[in-house]
């Protein structure tokens, strides 16, 4: 984010913050002298220095050794301290509960797997707390203290009241979850759903960087999607787009409706977790089941390829890392259809991680918000 520091108008106070914000931007990116920043954002060299001197006194800057020299004296290089402060993610999608630790780059610090999951709401509120406050009495919290939280849960979130109202997979309708963390968190907290927040890993940290428009659809013991267009990662009006494992049942042995569709009970909901379950028995799936996965897969793509037209779609989730050939099988039943423009496939890049990664950037750009002081 470049600001003209000189050009805005406002109060001393307001026109420091301005440009402690542009200063530190720049120190993210790469690290620099005092007098490349000057030269850089067109602020006051004495400005720079006394306000290098206030975040280096706060701990976000802290010296990068000696620079190159271009006549005279090597300067003194500053650089952007990403553990000044810390975020945690957590991924409440069943059979288990997923956290993890992140500076402010994005990067990982601690992670752990294989949870156990609390399905009563509050319960899984209390949970979360209390891991949170196992971290908070640790050597990495004190010295990196935590700033914010971030939770994905596998259903349907309401912005506006972070109401949860349909998350078949913990049991949940209308459950104001977000209250519950805010009752029992000492830090602000921010919510999305799973493949949502998987797709935004894929947008900030994966192979779609570059790609305005694609797909993710993730698979555990459900299925569904996140859509980024134009950049952005949309949510459609009730927010729930992506919501696809109910669609799949229009594709399956002609059945409809949700009672029937792979987000809820029944058969077919069960199919998936079939999978899971023979693989973690060390049993081959049942090939048939299989099947049934890659066919509705396929007509999934092919319906986002005719609906939205993205560039890519990217598969992403846990039972993917655990079936090899799922990508191949899927891509190629794609490409039999033989129609116009279809998406390429191709294996998301953070596979079970995606959804911590992504309600971490969620956490992550709350706190930098607050530092830039521009929320």
């Amino acid at each position: 984010m470049e600001i003209e520091p000189t050009s805005m108008p406002g109060t001393p106070a307001s026109l420091r913050l301005i440009n402690r914000s542009v200063l530190l931007e720049r120190l993210r990116k790469q690290p620099a002298s005092r007098a490349e920043l000057a030269r850089a954002t067109g602020i006051s060299a004495p400005t720079v220095s006394s306000i290098v001197r206030s975040l280096i006194e706060e701990g976000f800057v802290i010296p990068a050794g000696p620079g190159e020299s271009i006549g005279g004296r090597r300067p003194e290089m500053m650089q952007f301290n990403p553990r000044v402060r810390t975020v945690m993610a957590f991924d409440a999608t069943p059979p288990q509960l997923s956290a993890a630790v992140l500076d402010l780059n994005g990067s990982i610090l601690l992670r752990e797997s294989g949870l156990p999951i609390e399905h009563d709401p509050h319960g899984l509120a209390l949970q979360l707390a209390a891991i949170v406050k196992e971290f908070g009495e640790s050597k990495l919290c004190a010295e990196s203290p935590l700033a914010a939280v971030g939770v994905a849960v596998p259903g349907t979130i309401d912005p506006l009241t972070e109401e949860v109202y349909d998350a078949p997979a913990l049991g949940w309708e209308r459950v104001h979850f977000g209250t519950f963390l805010k009752e029992v968190l000492p830090v602000p907290v921010v919510m999305e759903n799973d493949f949502k927040a998987a797709a935004l890993a894929e947008l900030r940290f994966g192979h779609a960087c570059e790609s305005e428009d694609f797909v993710l659809i993730g698979i555990n013991d459900f299925i569904g999607a996140g859509v980024v267009l134009g950049g952005k990662l949309h949510h459609g009006y009730a927010n729930a787009a992506g919501e696809v494992g109910y669609l799949m049942s229009l594709f399956d042995q002609g059945k409809s409706g949700p009672e029937t569709g792979f987000r809820s009970g029944g058969e077919q909901g069960n199919f998936l977790a079939s999978i899971r379950e023979a693989l973690d028995r060390g049993d081959e799936p049942d090939p048939q089941l299989i099947q049934r996965l890659v066919t509705g897969m396929a007509a999934i793509i092919s319906s986002a390829g005719a609906l939205i037209n993205p560039r890519r779609v990217f598969i992403g989730g846990a039972l993917p890392e655990r079936l090899p050939h799922l990508i191949d099988e899927v891509s190629t039943a794609v490409s039999d259809l033989q129609r116009f423009h279809m998406p390429t496939v191709e294996r998301a890049s953070h596979g079970r991680d995606g959804a911590l990664l992504g309600v971490g950037a969620l956490a992550l750009d709350h706190v930098w918000s607050q530092l830039l002081k521009l929320a």
